[in-house]
């Protein structure tokens, strides 16, 4: 069965803030590179309840990327946590909910579990 997945390109820009929509599912994802996180200051949905990735390259591994998973109430006030205290990510993804619908209990659980599921996929790289 297919899905239908939306972007809008926010600037027009493939590489800089896009928002996707899954069609039928009550999630968005927004991504943004590192540079242009203040472009998330005027988007309300982007202070709810939802989990993110940092994203960068590996500084032992220029052929890798590594990502951390974090969650939060306002994931907007953690990545500018981040943003002053991490310097090995330039791009950032939130997965938060269209009808604000994910509570601190969903985000600690799907932190978790994408946590979990990204340990599984790099043994598996390595076998």
């Amino acid at each position: 069965m297919g899905r239908t997945i939306k972007i809008f390109l926010v600037d027009e820009d493939p590489t800089g803030l896009l928002s996707a929509e899954i069609m039928n599912w009550t999630g968005k994802i927004i991504s943004v590179p590192r540079n242009q996180i203040s472009k998330l200051q005027d988007r309300e949905e982007a202070k709810r309840t939802g989990v993110y990735f940092l994203i960068g390259q590996d500084p032992g591994d220029a052929s890798n990327e590594v990502v951390y998973v974090g969650e939060g109430d306002n994931v907007l006030k953690r990545i500018v946590d981040h943003d002053a205290n991490r310097d090995d990510w330039d791009r950032l993804i939130l997965v938060i909910s269209k009808d604000e619908n994910i509570t601190k209990a969903h985000g600690r659980y799907l932190e978790s579990r994408l946590i979990e599921i990204a340990s599984t996929a790099k043994s598996e790289a390595f076998k």
